[in-house]
């Protein structure tokens, strides 16, 4: 992840949790669709779901984690 973020546009914020956290898939939140990928091993995949319920969960998760890292500093 941390290879991606090094090539990734500076338009986009990517941020890192806890390095004890280990996530195995790249998960996006975009609108009421919530995608995620893995592309590290095989076989690879990506999941793709429109669910408006599930992508605002999903963005409340993501606010807490970046309101954690932004109190740790």
């Amino acid at each position: 992840e941390k290879n991606v973020a090094s090539r990734t546009s500076p338009d986009r914020k990517i941020t890192f949790w806890k390095d004890s956290v280990k996530f195995t898939a790249t998960t996006w939140v975009m609108g009421d669709y919530v995608v995620m990928f893995v592309t590290s091993s095989k076989p690879q995949y990506l999941v793709e779901i429109h669910d408006k319920v599930f992508a605002q969960n999903q963005r409340e998760l993501f606010k807490a984690i970046l309101e954690d890292i932004d109190n740790r500093k």
